[in-house]
């Protein structure tokens, strides 16, 4: 416990802050402090001091094959402030040469403005005129797929019925004599042989013969069929060869409208161009005027012509530092009057027992009074040197804030002396 007696500036707030020093503890007067604002107007005054000069050799008068640049300064008196200003006025002079040749582009560019304003009035009536699309060439139609046109029949039985009657009917007209000559004939044998119609063998020759004749009509019949399958098949022929013709001439006639009708969108968006291109020509006509050539300063050799700024005098500064030294000479004189033990009394809640006996204290001087009614004593203890009161002392007049370390030494609740 023995770091209890390091806290010489705590213990003077223990002690009330009420202790009166022997041979007042100021040990010499303080210096006179430091003249701040003074300080700080001085520096300002140089400053300006400074700006000036650099203000001035920024502005040289300046001599070039181009001409000459100089400059003046004038006393003058800022209207908004009233205060008393310097105005410097830039010069710059063309030789004659150099002038004639600004004069003739300055009058060029004039004249280029004079005319580009003189075209106005037809930038506006082109303008005011609206597209006419009347005129122009129609929009090509659009074009659909060629069409096919009727080229085939139906080619059903139906369609060759009566062809193929008019074949089987002249086949039946060239066998009807032939037969006829036959069925007498085979009448006149039968009947030379002495058969007589109605007996078995009569009947038997006939039905032999009606059969052959009836295979030779039925041939016929078969032959104007094949007939008719060879008319359809040519009618067939007839017909693809008709589609494709038909084809091939509805695909012919679709590519030339659809060229026909390019080319007529084609005359449409030129004319549209050309049109655009009247209404248009004498605005870019204006514009070609206006964004020619322009007139250019001479080029004069550069410097710095900017003005420093001037620093006010820092007063803000000035009354800090003011008032950090006179809160430093405050502490200095408030530590010479003894004022060294502040802050204790956070302590005293925690730690208010701290070493105190006399016999525990060497090189004692005494160096004010407490109001409780014992002295303040100046000592060194455990190799510090310490403040504080003596214990003995204290029991005398408030045994209460006195107490006993284990060790048999005394101990002081400065705490309690802080109250």
């Amino acid at each position: 416990m023995n770091h209890f007696y390091m806290l010489p500036e705590r213990a003077f707030q223990a002690l009330g802050g009420r202790m009166t020093l022997e041979g007042g503890g100021k040990g010499g007067s303080a210096p006179p402090p430091p003249d701040y604002t003074g300080a700080a107007v001085a520096q300002a005054g140089a400053s300006k001091e400074v700006a000036n000069m650099q203000n001035y050799a920024n502005r040289p008068n300046q001599v070039t094959p181009w001409g000459q640049t100089s400059w003046n300064a004038s006393a003058m008196t800022d209207p908004a402030t009233g205060q008393p200003v310097t105005q410097w006025t830039q010069n710059q002079t063309l030789n004659p040469t150099a002038q004639k040749a600004l004069d003739s582009q300055l009058a060029m560019q004039q004249g280029k403005s004079d005319l580009a304003n003189s075209t106005m009035g037809r930038v506006q009536n082109d303008f005011s005129k609206s597209f006419d699309y009347s005129t122009m060439p129609q929009t090509g139609q659009n074009v659909q797929g060629g069409g096919l046109g009727a080229t085939t029949n139906t080619t059903n039985e139906a369609n060759f019925s009566a062809d193929r009657q008019r074949m089987e009917n002249a086949a039946f007209d060239r066998m009807r004599p032939e037969h006829e000559y036959q069925q007498q004939h085979m009448a006149q044998q039968l009947r030379n042989k002495g058969l007589t119609p109605g007996s078995t063998a009569y009947n038997r020759a006939n039905q032999t013969l009606n059969d052959a004749q009836s295979r030779e009509r039925f041939n016929a019949m078969e032959a104007g069929g094949k007939e008719q399958a060879n008319m359809q098949g040519m009618l067939m022929g007839q017909q693809q060869q008709a589609f494709g013709q038909n084809q091939a001439s509805g695909q012919q006639n679709f590519g030339q409208n659809m060229q026909s009708s390019n080319y007529q969108n084609q005359l449409r968006q030129q004319a549209i161009a050309e049109q655009m291109q009247k209404r248009n020509m004498s605005l870019n006509e204006m514009n070609a005027i206006m964004t020619g050539a322009q007139v250019q300063s001479p080029n004069m050799p550069s410097f710095q012509a900017g003005s420093t700024a001037q620093q006010a005098p820092n007063y803000l500064g000035a009354a800090q530092a003011q008032g950090s030294y006179n809160q430093n000479q405050q502490a200095a004189d408030a530590k010479a009057s003894g004022d060294m033990w502040g802050n204790v009394a956070q302590v005293a809640g925690t730690a208010a027992m701290f070493m105190s006996d006399i016999r525990l204290k060497s090189n004692i001087k005494k160096i004010g009074d407490h109001p409780i009614g014992v002295g303040v004593y100046e000592y060194d203890i455990f190799g510090k040197r310490d403040y504080g009161v003596m214990a003995q002392e204290l029991m005398q007049v408030a045994p209460e804030l006195v107490h006993v370390h284990p060790s048999g030494y005394l101990m002081v609740n400065y705490g309690g002396l802080h109250g």
